[in-house]
């Protein structure tokens, strides 16, 4: 390495100021380098050494195919932070959050459409309760008046299939709308711990409500006694006297199911109003419930004017499940960006975290998902590297309770 006396021997006045300024500044850059354990240092927000793109406000509601970040319709959302309101449970993390689950979150993202951040969210299952019937055939089961089709990509999650549940099991079901009579297209199926009382959880539109505090929420007669307390989620507007809900409102009922098959509510979840507000770029996640002759969509109660949007080959019908984005003006969503999901395909997920419960290969946890790597491809070291405690990035595909995975990256 060369002497500074060396370099500066001769050197005449004015370029003695130049390389001083110069050797500070390589001084300075060298420290930063070494600080950084000798790696580049980049500049911008996002880390890529550029400033990231202007946002935009952001209104999203799907079911997660991704965590870490969260898959939104097919754009990325970072997730750290986040304040989710997750059925009845107010102020969770991230960690609340599992693959399959159906979301509504207000945040922000870039105008390109390139990765966003969530500021808050609704994770809200469909119900909770004993399954009354099965048809194995058609793939359905019906939960509290609530139809539930299931498909390749719905994810199980304490039993393999739905050719392992029974009428009586208590499960919980995350879903798309599939129709408004009650029918869904199941993104999640989980099988609860049997319990003596027969509690139960509902989501629904409140209809037929009467001054006896009677009410029909998701097409199950509600109880509501005097006693029941209720909890209003922010942004939604704050509950009347004795917490009874308005006709057409969004509600959560938590409660006891009676024999004739009605609810008598305890608890009361209110405000659940799905924000898609006036020049917020829009994700959605849903089943195209109507065609209207002009060729619009009617997608989660949602106009969504398609002309401006490139149209997949064979375009879309009722029952089509779709992902949208765009700027919702004059009321109408305007996606830019339309992409059909076809029926038999399978959606490739994606969960990031650290190994836990691990006993195999064949058998181990990441973010509350169990795992069936036995087949996959490992990126990023061997498969012996695959411990507890070990960051990994999983893709793959809903099988039997599990997700099998095709690819997993070692961080």
């Amino acid at each position: 390495m060369l002497q500074m006396s060396t370099i500066f021997h001769g050197a005449s006045g004015l370029v003695r100021a130049w390389l001083v300024r110069t050797a500070a500044c390589c001084l300075t850059l060298s420290l930063l380098a070494a600080c950084s354990g000798g790696t580049e240092v980049k500049v911008g927000s996002n880390g890529s050494g550029l400033p990231p793109p202007p946002e935009e406000q952001l209104a999203a509601s799907a079911a997660l195919t991704s965590l870490g970040p969260m898959d939104i319709a097919g754009s990325l959302i970072d997730e750290a932070g986040v304040n989710a309101f997750v059925n009845a449970t107010p102020n969770q993390t991230e960690n609340a959050l599992r693959l399959g689950m159906t979301v509504d979150l207000a945040g922000k993202i870039g105008v390109d459409g390139s990765r966003g951040s969530a500021a808050s969210m609704q994770a809200q299952s469909a119900v909770v309760g004993p399954i009354a019937a099965i048809d194995r055939t058609s793939r359905t089961m019906r939960v509290l008046g609530i139809t539930a089709r299931v498909d390749v990509n719905t994810l199980f999650d304490g039993v393999r299939s739905l050719d392992f549940l029974n009428i009586g099991d208590r499960i919980e079901v995350y879903g798309l709308e599939l129709s408004p009579s009650q029918t869904l297209l199941a993104t999640r199926v989980a099988r609860l711990p049997s319990i003596a009382a027969p509690s139960i959880e509902l989501m629904g539109i409140v209809s037929g409500l009467s001054s006896s505090a009677l009410a029909t929420v998701g097409g199950v007669v509600v109880n509501i006694p005097i006693s029941a307390t209720s909890t209003s989620v922010s942004p939604g507007p704050a509950c009347s006297a004795n917490c009874v809900p308005t006709t057409g409102s969004r509600v959560r009922i938590l409660g006891q199911l009676n024999s004739d098959g009605s609810v008598t509510a305890s608890q009361l979840i209110t405000g659940l109003v799905t924000q898609r507000p006036e020049g917020h770029v829009v994700v959605m996640d849903g089943i195209v419930t109507q065609l209207h002759a002009n060729g619009n969509l009617l997608i989660n109660n949602e106009e969504i004017d398609v002309s401006a949007a490139t149209f997949p080959v064979g375009g879309v019908a009722v029952g089509s499940r779709v992902q949208v984005r765009g700027k919702k003006t004059s009321g109408v969503i305007r996606p830019n960006v339309l992409t059909v999901v076809p029926a038999a395909a399978r959606i490739l997920f994606t969960v990031e975290g650290d190994v836990s419960g691990f006993t195999s290969l064949a058998s181990f946890v990441v973010r509350g998902e169990r795992i069936n790597a036995s087949t996959a491809n490992i990126v990023g070291g061997i498969p012996s590297d695959i411990v507890n405690g070990r960051r990994v990035r999983v893709q793959g595909f809903a099988g039997e309770g599990q997700l099998d995975a095709t690819v997993v990256t070692l961080r």
